[in-house]
Protein backbone atom coordinates (compact mmCIF):
# COMPACT_ATOMS: atom_id res chain seq x y z
CA UNK A 1 0.00 0.00 0.00
CA UNK A 2 1.24 3.45 -1.08
CA UNK A 3 1.74 6.10 1.60
CA UNK A 4 0.71 9.65 1.48
CA UNK A 5 2.77 12.20 1.32
CA UNK A 6 1.31 12.97 5.08
CA UNK A 7 2.50 10.11 6.08
CA UNK A 8 5.85 10.33 4.84
CA UNK A 9 6.74 13.61 6.14
CA UNK A 10 8.91 13.31 9.06
CA UNK A 11 6.74 15.01 11.97
CA UNK A 12 3.93 11.55 11.57
CA UNK A 13 2.02 12.97 14.87
CA UNK A 14 -0.76 16.27 14.28
CA UNK A 15 0.50 18.64 16.35
CA UNK A 16 3.99 18.62 14.58
CA UNK A 17 2.56 18.57 11.09
CA UNK A 18 -0.06 21.71 12.26
CA UNK A 19 3.26 23.48 12.63
CA UNK A 20 5.32 22.50 9.34
CA UNK A 21 2.03 23.22 7.88
CA UNK A 22 1.76 26.75 9.46
CA UNK A 23 5.22 27.78 8.87
CA UNK A 24 5.38 26.54 5.11
CA UNK A 25 2.04 28.91 4.75
CA UNK A 26 4.05 32.05 6.32
CA UNK A 27 6.79 31.24 3.84
CA UNK A 28 4.60 30.52 0.46
CA UNK A 29 2.28 33.69 1.76
CA UNK A 30 5.85 35.72 2.40
CA UNK A 31 6.03 35.96 -1.80
CA UNK A 32 2.80 36.10 -3.10
CA UNK A 33 -1.21 36.03 -1.77
CA UNK A 34 -3.33 32.63 -2.29
CA UNK A 35 -6.84 31.81 -2.40
CA UNK A 36 -8.32 29.83 0.40
CA UNK A 37 -8.72 27.35 -1.71
CA UNK A 38 -5.31 27.23 -3.31
CA UNK A 39 -3.57 26.97 0.50
CA UNK A 40 -6.44 24.19 0.92
CA UNK A 41 -4.63 22.40 -1.40
CA UNK A 42 -1.21 23.26 -0.67
CA UNK A 43 -1.85 22.04 3.02
CA UNK A 44 -3.71 18.91 2.04
CA UNK A 45 -1.32 17.35 -0.28
CA UNK A 46 2.27 18.78 1.87
CA UNK A 47 0.45 17.76 5.37
CA UNK A 48 -2.58 16.04 4.64
CA UNK A 49 -6.34 16.96 4.60
CA UNK A 50 -6.64 16.08 8.55
CA UNK A 51 -5.10 19.61 9.63
CA UNK A 52 -6.35 22.04 6.52
CA UNK A 53 -9.40 23.54 8.52
CA UNK A 54 -7.11 24.48 11.72
CA UNK A 55 -4.42 26.06 9.95
CA UNK A 56 -7.02 27.76 7.62
CA UNK A 57 -8.62 29.23 10.46
CA UNK A 58 -5.36 30.23 11.92
CA UNK A 59 -4.55 32.18 8.87
CA UNK A 60 -8.20 33.37 8.25
CA UNK A 61 -7.75 34.64 12.50
CA UNK A 62 -4.15 36.21 11.11
CA UNK A 63 -5.69 37.87 7.97
CA UNK A 64 -3.14 36.05 5.68
CA UNK A 65 -6.03 34.29 4.06
CA UNK A 66 -8.86 36.25 2.68
CA UNK A 67 -10.36 35.99 -0.51
CA UNK A 68 -11.63 39.22 -0.57
CA UNK A 69 -8.54 40.75 -0.47
CA UNK A 70 -7.43 38.65 -2.55
CA UNK A 71 -9.74 39.70 -5.24
CA UNK A 72 -8.65 43.90 -4.95
CA UNK A 73 -5.00 42.74 -5.28
CA UNK A 74 -5.65 40.63 -8.05
CA UNK A 75 -7.25 42.74 -10.18
CA UNK A 76 -5.23 45.97 -8.82
CA UNK A 77 -2.44 43.89 -10.75
CA UNK A 78 -4.13 43.27 -13.68
CA UNK A 79 -5.47 46.34 -14.09
CA UNK A 80 -1.85 47.96 -13.41
CA UNK A 81 0.17 45.39 -15.27
CA UNK A 82 -1.84 42.89 -17.65
CA UNK A 83 -5.01 45.00 -18.65
CA UNK A 84 -7.92 42.56 -19.54
CA UNK A 85 -11.56 43.13 -19.83
CA UNK A 86 -13.49 42.84 -16.75
CA UNK A 87 -15.15 39.43 -18.22
CA UNK A 88 -12.07 38.00 -18.77
CA UNK A 89 -11.23 38.96 -14.85
CA UNK A 90 -14.35 37.74 -13.74
CA UNK A 91 -13.73 34.29 -15.81
CA UNK A 92 -10.23 33.96 -14.13
CA UNK A 93 -11.30 34.65 -10.54
CA UNK A 94 -13.99 31.86 -11.33
CA UNK A 95 -11.47 29.60 -12.18
CA UNK A 96 -9.10 30.17 -8.82
CA UNK A 97 -12.45 29.09 -7.33
CA UNK A 98 -13.40 31.89 -5.60
CA UNK A 99 -17.15 32.80 -4.87
CA UNK A 100 -19.19 34.40 -6.89
CA UNK A 101 -20.97 36.74 -4.05
CA UNK A 102 -17.40 38.34 -3.44
CA UNK A 103 -16.52 38.80 -7.16
CA UNK A 104 -19.59 40.50 -7.99
CA UNK A 105 -19.11 42.23 -4.50
CA UNK A 106 -15.60 43.60 -5.24
CA UNK A 107 -16.51 44.61 -8.95
CA UNK A 108 -19.72 46.39 -7.73
CA UNK A 109 -18.10 48.62 -4.97
CA UNK A 110 -15.06 49.21 -6.53
CA UNK A 111 -16.06 49.96 -10.38
CA UNK A 112 -12.86 49.70 -12.80
CA UNK A 113 -12.54 51.74 -16.12
CA UNK A 114 -12.32 49.66 -19.00
CA UNK A 115 -11.75 52.42 -21.46
CA UNK A 116 -8.96 53.78 -19.60
CA UNK A 117 -7.61 50.05 -19.92
CA UNK A 118 -8.22 50.10 -23.34
CA UNK A 119 -6.28 53.32 -23.90
CA UNK A 120 -3.40 51.66 -22.51
CA UNK A 121 -3.44 48.59 -24.12
CA UNK A 122 -4.01 51.03 -27.56
CA UNK A 123 -0.90 53.04 -26.57
CA UNK A 124 1.34 50.12 -26.12
CA UNK A 125 0.32 47.92 -29.06
CA UNK A 126 0.01 50.86 -31.46
CA UNK A 127 3.35 50.30 -33.00
CA UNK A 128 2.64 46.65 -33.56
CA UNK A 129 -0.63 47.02 -35.30
CA UNK A 130 0.07 50.20 -37.17
CA UNK A 131 -2.90 51.73 -36.91
CA UNK A 132 -5.05 49.19 -38.00
CA UNK A 133 -8.36 49.53 -36.50
CA UNK A 134 -9.98 45.97 -37.36
CA UNK A 135 -6.94 44.47 -35.91
CA UNK A 136 -6.35 46.16 -32.85
CA UNK A 137 -10.45 45.91 -32.32
CA UNK A 138 -9.70 41.75 -32.76
CA UNK A 139 -7.42 41.91 -30.29
CA UNK A 140 -8.98 43.86 -27.72
CA UNK A 141 -12.06 41.72 -27.76
CA UNK A 142 -9.47 38.55 -27.28
CA UNK A 143 -8.27 40.68 -24.20
CA UNK A 144 -12.04 40.56 -22.87
CA UNK A 145 -12.89 43.94 -23.32
CA UNK A 146 -16.55 45.23 -24.42
CA UNK A 147 -17.19 45.63 -27.97
CA UNK A 148 -19.68 48.83 -26.87
CA UNK A 149 -15.89 50.37 -24.70
CA UNK A 150 -13.48 49.18 -27.97
CA UNK A 151 -15.44 50.73 -30.37
CA UNK A 152 -15.81 53.61 -28.30
CA UNK A 153 -12.30 54.43 -27.34
CA UNK A 154 -10.88 53.31 -31.01
CA UNK A 155 -13.70 56.30 -32.73
CA UNK A 156 -12.11 59.12 -30.21
CA UNK A 157 -8.47 57.92 -31.24
CA UNK A 158 -9.50 58.40 -34.55
CA UNK A 159 -10.82 62.14 -34.45
CA UNK A 160 -8.33 63.20 -31.47
CA UNK A 161 -5.78 61.00 -31.01
CA UNK A 162 -3.88 63.76 -28.57
CA UNK A 163 -6.31 62.68 -26.17
CA UNK A 164 -5.02 59.62 -25.54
Amino acid sequence: MKKKKSEIVSNDDKGGRLKSALSYCYRILNYKPYTELEIAQKIGNKFGDDVVDEILEKLKKARLVDDRLYVKLWVESRVNSHPEGIIVMKYRLRQKRIPDEIIEEYFTLNPVDEKEMIKSVIGKKLKHYKGNKNKMYKYLLGKGFNSENISFVLKNFQTAPSSL
